[in-house]
């Protein structure tokens, strides 16, 4: 058995323990001293900041405040506002500084008075940077931290005995703490078999100093994010197999059965069966299919897929059956091996699937069956995809998609801009929208994919990533549909057989 080794506070850890259904050890890098319960706001607070979501839990009159709007940092911590009972909460998943990008992009210096709560020790100082910017801030303090200088007892002997298999990491300041143990320890080469969770890009770089068997980055780091990492030793991860995964393995298994049933019992009269197998069983291995094809509620493509799959078993025990009659010896004919490699010509008839596919890729929607036909008329290894969509469809996903957004340096007072810059080494930033997306839209109304290239280059968001994918395969399939209807075209009389 291997642990989750936990490393928040005291409170944080027994919490996450009772959400978690892994085996755990707990060893507290940080200890939380309180310094104040009751927290008296200064005069004109607009906006309140909270980078922690013990800030909640800890101030007494915490109820006084609902009314007035908070940034929090983290889904935790919008979670606990938002018991506290806040009507308006700001969210960001990355950091502080990507709540003070927001103030700067979205509120009003002149009206706004922000109070950032919580401990004595951050990284990024918001209500200096936000003074620095022009804004009016203030920082309370309602908690210290101390930093352990060991793991514990336990946690030390189980990494040692390399039984250690994941870390989640919440905090900069728990990941810095956890690197300069490990330096000094003697079991920092086990590391090598353990796999960190960061919940941010910065703790990555921090964790990325030590060794370790891989640093994932997982912004929405949660209990149930911790379970879907942990790996019981020589099993894969826990997290569930998607439901099509599922569906097309049994359809496979079925596939299977179908082809053993045909290789076996080719024959349709029921007194050919072997003695052993009686037409009973073949009854209810009937009813057990229907059954399971029923619950599965296939979707009509993977319908289509299987009545193509039966089609070409029950040719193949017609053939099989007529193999059984005794035919005239007819003399083999040897055929002239040809000295290159050759592929055939695509056959007169498979012209109208062509067609009928280029036309479902321009101007509708693209049908299984179709994209089948084709393939019966192709080789092995220029087989179409059966998943390929049509320029139509791609234009529908399209508008769907959120703008793509670029990342532009915010023009403000130089000097304000400079004391920002030297007292915090931040960078502000905002952002506009490209012109990508109108550009794609113009590119597939004239089906030209040379849009492509500059996607291809930049980073996407996931569903971005998903639709050029979608994009490229389209591209592919409607060129190969093209260069065979060329070859179709252009092949001399008589070469067809």
């Amino acid at each position: 058995m291997t642990y989750v080794l936990l490393t928040r506070p005291e409170e944080d850890c027994q919490e996450l323990k009772t959400k978690l259904i892994v085996p755990t050890i707990s060893s507290p890098l940080l200890k939380v001293i309180q310094k104040a319960k009751r927290v008296a706001l200064p005069e004109g607070v607009t906006d309140l900041i909270a980078t922690s979501a013990r800030v909640f839990e800890m101030i007494s009159n915490i109820k006084s405040m609902i009314t007035i709007p908070v940034w929090c940092v983290g889904e935790a911590t919008a979670t606990a506002a938002k018991a506290a009972g806040f009507e308006k909460i700001f969210q960001v998943n990355r950091s502080a500084q990507e709540i003070l990008e927001r103030i700067v992009n979205e509120c009003p210096k002149e009206s706004s008075h922000f109070a950032h709560i919580g401990g004595a020790v951050v990284h990024v100082d918001l209500a200096e940077a936000l003074v620095n910017l022009g804004f009016k801030a203030d920082r309370i303090i309602i908690y210290e931290t101390e930093a352990a200088q060991s793991l514990s007892q336990e946690a030390e002997t189980v990494m040692q005995a390399g039984l250690i298999q994941q870390m989640p990491f919440f905090s900069l300041r728990t990941a810095e703490i956890f690197v300069d143990i490990a330096k000094k320890s003697e079991w920092a080469d086990k590391l090598r078999r353990v796999t960190a969770l960061a919940h941010s890009e910065a703790i990555a770089r921090s964790l990325r100093q030590i060794s370790w068997k891989e640093v994932i980055v997982v912004p929405d780091l949660s209990a149930q994010r911790i379970v879907d990492y942990y790996k019981r030793p020589g099993d894969s991860s826990m997290k569930q197999r998607p439901f099509i995964g599922q569906l097309l393995a049994t359809a496979a298994v079925a596939a299977v059965v179908s082809m053993l049933i045909v290789s076996l019992w080719p024959a349709s009269s029921l007194q050919d069966l072997p003695s052993s197998v009686k037409p009973e069983d073949l009854q209810v291995l009937t009813k057990e299919i229907a059954s399971i094809k029923a619950n599965l509620k296939i979707p009509s493509e993977l319908e289509e897929k299987i009545q193509h799959l039966s089609e070409n078993l029950a040719q193949l025990q017609k053939e099989m059956a007529e193999q059984k009659v005794e035919k005239p010896s007819v003399p083999l004919i040897e055929t002239p091996k040809p000295t290159e490699p050759f592929t055939p010509p695509v056959a007169k008839d498979s012209k109208y699937s062509l067609r009928s596919l280029q036309q479902e890729l321009t101007t509708g929607s693209v049908r299984a069956r179709t994209v089948i036909d084709v393939n019966k008329h192709l080789p092995l290894d220029q087989q179409l995809p059966q998943s390929v969509i049509s320029v139509r469809d791609l234009l529908d996903q399209l508008q769907a998609l959120p703008n793509l957004k670029r990342e532009i340096n915010l023009e403000v007072d130089n000097s304000l801009w400079q004391k920002a810059i030297n007292s915090m080494g931040l960078r502000v930033r905002k952002t506009e929208i490209t012109p990508l997306k109108e550009q794609a839209v113009k590119g597939l109304k004239r089906l030209d994919f040379s849009f492509l290239g500059t996607l291809d280059i930049i980073a996407l968001p996931s569903e971005w990533a998903l639709w050029v994918k979608e994009c490229h395969q389209t591209r592919n399939v409607l060129a190969s549909v093209s260069t065979h209807l060329d070859q179709d075209l252009s092949t001399p009389p008589g070469d067809y057989k």
